[in-house]
């Protein structure tokens, strides 16, 4: 393929600017070519690059799931995702949540599906990665929460005197950890 460049500006005989559409072309090192008037042209191999625009992420659906349940992201929405992207769910301090499938990429949209089980509840950012490296963001789009509320069934023992600390015991369903 050939981009033609427009509005070619001579600044010196050690300089010239112009102007390139790169709409639509091939990602990946073009070389550069100037010709003069008289047929003598030069190459400058591989000095430039074309890069795809970065994902962005807008929306997903659904946009919370229970910690003990594998679920399925019906609309991960956003543009310019490439075949082959990632999906990842990452919170500062936690280990990232990786799909446990190859993401269904289609124009617009993202299809997958995570693994919650045992996962720590709270807002996750959901990061979409392209083959190329470049990554698109929606922070904290997505949120992972206990199954249930926690149920209370009895407490040991009934009573305090208000002089003194008490030690509860209580029993009960549903109990998580730093409840």
């Amino acid at each position: 393929d050939t981009i033609v460049a427009q509005g070619v500006q001579w600044v010196s005989a050690t300089q010239i600017t112009c102007t390139v559409d790169l709409t639509k072309a091939a990602a990946g090192t073009w070389d550069i070519v100037v010709a003069n008037y008289d047929g003598k042209s030069d190459t400058l191999a591989g000095q430039f690059t074309i890069a795809n625009p970065p994902p962005t992420v807008s929306s997903i659906l659904p946009s919370s799931g229970k910690n003990d349940d594998i679920i399925g992201i019906t609309n991960l929405a956003g543009s310019n995702f490439m075949n082959g992207a990632t999906v990842t769910l990452t919170k500062e301090g936690m280990k990232n949540i990786t799909t446990i499938n190859v993401p269904i990429v289609q124009p617009g949209k993202i299809l997958c599906f995570f693994d919650l089980g045992g996962v720590p509840v709270g807002t996750w950012n959901v990061v979409v990665t392209n083959t190329d490296g470049q990554a698109g963001v929606l922070a904290n789009g997505f949120s992972i929460y206990y199954p249930e509320a926690p149920k209370v069934k009895g407490i040991t023992p009934k009573t305090g005197v208000n002089d003194a600390p008490v030690t509860l015991t209580i029993t009960g369903d549903g109990f998580q950890p730093g409840a």
